[in-house]
């Protein structure tokens, strides 16, 4: 069984109710519902392993008519989705440990950041919580460690697992004070991969799903701030941009896995989406665009700041939109995060998007080449 959401609210109901046969009952007349069904059921029937999208009579269709149609229309839904089920599952562990004794921030960050889950993920997220005096300093994090263990509990029984790497706010490394981070991600910024080996760039994607506003701007404030100058903190981001495995051989063939499981199937996670998501992230923070952390949205916004190369920008946000509508395609068709392709499964129109895509993905990274070496010439001199 899962939550329920409050179709007006947003909220959740505390109460359980199984949701397959509410699905069942809803699934004559969705096309008209759509996009906002599409993304509910998305998000709950990858939330439920009891219920399989692909077996639910007159869902499967129009959820896939409209991830081919109008694929980007359904992410921002998705994204409030899984936000209000994360700021339910917040406000049900502080009924259960009681009121927080300082003001916080649970962010997600990483792909719920984003707003890009339309296939499940693992839970993502940190803890900010404002400073206070030295004395209660301990009992204010012993709480804060108890709330966000609670919280990320609550998300494991509604179908979200906790990050494999530790990397969600119930980990007291991700549970910290507000000067504690401004440190963190200073020390990330100044001397990016020398002192801190667990620097990671899914912590410079966020989006508060509960807490106080004025903490997470404390956040970019501090982000933008060490970007000034910082020729090493933007060089470590191309090299990190350009250092994921090539989408295509010298002969310009898709590379596909040599071993392994998914030996002969193509890798579009790290081999596609994440080489947009990295040159996305490198650019807004490079010129200074704050408040805009969707991958397509990045980029779009990007083509009208950097005019010179708008073309490059717009084509990586259709690449972008391309690539995710394939993923999540084939992660339906197979009940799986849609990682690893069988280019044989892609009809005509989709190998022909695949190609164009990754062979902007060679221009992007081109411009990243290009901009990282000028900024660091630029900076090395004065």
């Amino acid at each position: 069984p899962i939550w329920c959401i409050n179709g007006r609210s947003g909220n959740i109901d505390k109460s359980l109710q199984p949701l397959g046969p509410t699905l069942k009952n809803k699934a004559i007349g969705i096309e008209d519902k759509a996009p906002m069904i599409a993304a509910f059921a998305l998000v709950f029937c990858q939330n439920n392993p009891s219920i399989n999208i692909a077996k639910i009579p007159g869902l499967t269709t129009p959820v896939h008519s409209w991830i081919n149609w109008k694929a980007w229309s359904i992410l921002p839904k998705t994204g409030a989705i899984n936000i209000a089920i994360i700021k339910r599952a917040v406000e049900l562990a502080i009924l259960d440990i009681g009121s927080p004794p300082a003001r916080f921030a649970w962010l997600c960050v990483g792909s719920q950041g984003r707003k890009e889950q339309l296939l499940l993920t693992d839970q993502d997220s940190i803890l900010v919580f404002e400073d206070v005096a030295v004395e209660k300093y301990r009992d204010v994090k012993n709480y804060f460690l108890r709330l966000a263990k609670k919280t990320v509990s609550n998300l494991e029984i509604v179908g979200y697992p906790a990050c494999p790497n530790g990397h969600t706010a119930s980990n007291m490394i991700w549970c910290k004070s507000m000067t504690e981070w401004m440190k963190q991600y200073s020390n990330w910024m100044k001397i990016p991969g020398e002192i801190n080996n667990d620097i990671s760039s899914i912590f410079f994607d966020y989006e508060i799903a509960f807490g106080e506003q004025k903490i997470e701007d404390s956040i970019t404030d501090i982000i933008f701030v060490n970007t000034r100058k910082n020729k090493l903190f933007f060089d470590y981001l191309g090299n990190e941009a350009l250092r994921k495995l090539p989408a295509l051989s010298f002969f310009k063939k898709i590379n596909v896995e040599e071993t392994g499981p998914n030996k002969g199937k193509f890798d579009i996670k790290n081999r596609a989406l994440l080489p947009l998501i990295d040159g996305a992230r490198l650019f807004v923070i490079s010129y200074n665009i704050r408040g805009i952390n969707n991958t397509y949205m990045r980029f779009k916004h990007l083509a009208m700041v950097d005019l010179k190369n708008s073309e490059i920008y717009l084509n990586c946000a259709e690449a972008y939109q391309s690539l995710t509508k394939i993923k999540t395609i084939e992660g339906l068709r197979y009940d799986n995060s849609g990682q690893f392709i069988n280019l044989e499964d892609l009809n005509k129109v989709d190998k022909e998007n695949l190609k164009n895509a990754l062979n902007t993905i060679k221009d992007l990274e081109e411009l990243i080449w290009f901009a990282t070496h000028i900024f660091y010439i630029t900076h090395s001199d004065g």
